[in-house]
């Protein structure tokens, strides 16, 4: 699960800040992990992707990025507690991003 996390945490870098992962601070992984957080709690309460996709698209997120937060918590770590997500999520980015 950590190296799919990773990937995310590094495309999620990317795509938000359009600069080099060491961009990435504290506030922005916070905000990273309580997003992906947020996906988990929907996808626990039953909430399709299309529903939360949607959601994440009126709440200002990007396309692409909505599409990796749904990919990674939909399929990739599908098994995975919303808490779980969360906290490995902000600390693997804010790993990367030192």
């Amino acid at each position: 699960m950590k190296n799919i996390l990773t990937a995310a945490v590094l495309a999620l870098g990317l795509t938000v800040t359009a600069a080099p992962v060491k961009a990435m601070d504290v506030e922005f992984c916070k905000a990273i992990s309580d997003a992906a957080g947020y996906v988990a709690v929907m996808r626990d309460q039953g909430v399709g992707p299309q529903g939360v996709y949607d959601l994440l698209l009126q709440s200002g997120f990007d396309d692409e990025m909505a599409v990796i937060l749904l990919k990674m918590v939909y399929l990739d770590v599908s098994d995975a507690s919303p808490d779980e997500i969360k906290n490995t999520i902000f600390t693997l980015c804010v790993s990367e991003a030192s």
